[in-house]
């Protein structure tokens, strides 16, 4: 058994500057993941407009702004609850689809808390990672 819950957040290349949302969740309670997201979200997410932002506040203040619509926030809020409630860091796992590379170039590392204002992952209860796909 690991030792936190799993929320994986996908995101597939819809169009410029346009991408679908996917977001699964395991608490490790059991062997299958729980799809968070029932209908189809899009994330407007300008890469030349975030960059132009004046500081690192200001950037993931926007950042967070873009991700955290109403039914996005209410996923992640379900999930750090539930994990929270099971005494287990909840490890967030950003995976960009193969059609999305440039999102890696994001600086995710600044989102904010939406519940604190704070940065959400400089402490021991929300871990962030990154994955790729690989034929190797």
């Amino acid at each position: 058994m690991t030792n936190h819950a799993d929320l994986e957040i996908g995101f597939y290349r819809r169009a410029v500057d346009q991408y679908v949302l996917e977001m699964r969740f395991n608490s490790h309670e059991t062997d299958t993941d729980t799809r968070l997201l029932h209908e189809e979200v899009t994330l407007s997410l300008n890469q030349e407009a975030l960059n132009a932002l004046s500081d690192q506040e200001t950037y993931g203040r926007e950042l967070t702004r873009l991700l955290f619509s109403r039914s996005v926030l209410s996923a992640f809020t379900r999930a750090r609850t539930t994990a929270a409630q099971a005494h287990m860091p909840l490890r967030v796992r950003l995976f960009f689809g193969p059609g999305a590379p440039e999102l890696h170039g994001v600086r995710w590392e600044t989102l904010r808390d939406p519940e604190s204002n704070g940065l959400l992952f400089t402490n021991e209860r929300i871990l962030l990672s990154r994955y790729l796909t690989s034929a190797d």
